[in-house]
């Protein structure tokens, strides 16, 4: 996730499903997962005279990723972004799942936030694997529920395919896998889940070992 891209019509998607997740099962809080890749530039505004840069004070206004906090207040849940910046992929997920852990006491949804979504092949900075997504499952607690945010593919049936991915990786049932859409947007969608008390989320030892040293590049 990148701050040039906070509050579009995709965040609208994202926090509406969000937020009534929350609401409809009973969770106190969201741990935001931005996989944050910070942004070194921004465009410029041209003029007649010269191109001017946008000045700190309104990027930080319109396209902070932090601004998300103010949610909490009139939403009555409790929101963390981490945002910790997401390179090492191993680290950063071992500092995730150690975050996901730490709410062993209050109900949660953990969102994924990848720019892209679920890899299909490689892994990009852009994506987050199966191994990661299993990984933050397992850290979770019964009751709590794992949301994803898929940009679509251009090939045709991606979101089938998607989805499919997404319900393997986790070893659930395909009518477990709920899917959020919106006319807001139609480039995306979110897949979501509960952890259940029988789910054994991969947790034969192979899910819980370290994410696998994809590149990020």
């Amino acid at each position: 996730m990148r701050d040039q891209w906070y509050g579009d019509d995709g965040d609208l998607l994202k926090w509406g499903t969000l937020v009534h997740i929350a609401h409809r099962e009973k969770l106190s809080a969201i741990l935001h997962v931005a996989l944050y890749r910070p942004d070194d530039e921004w465009a410029m505004v041209n003029s007649s005279r010269g191109a001017v840069e946008i000045p700190g004070e309104v990027l930080r206004h319109f396209r902070n990723l932090d601004n998300v906090h103010r949610l909490s207040k009139p939403s009555g849940i409790r929101i963390e972004v981490f945002k910790a910046p997401f390179k090492d992929r191993s680290a950063y997920f071992e500092k995730v799942r150690r975050r996901i852990e730490s709410y062993r006491e209050v109900p949660l949804a953990v969102f994924l936030d990848p720019d892209s979504g679920l890899a299909r092949d490689i892994a990009g900075p852009e994506h987050v694997t199966e191994d990661e997504v299993r990984l933050a499952y397992a850290a979770m607690k019964p009751g709590d529920v794992l949301v994803c945010s898929q940009r679509s593919r251009r090939q045709k049936g991606w979101r089938g395919d998607r989805r499919r991915a997404f319900t393997l990786a986790l070893g659930v049932a395909s009518q477990d896998v709920e899917v959020f859409d919106s006319e807001l947007t139609r480039d995306g969608v979110l897949f979501s889940v509960t952890r259940r008390e029988l789910d054994d989320g991969g947790e034969s030892g192979e899910s819980t070992r370290s994410p696998s040293r994809q590149t990020t590049g």
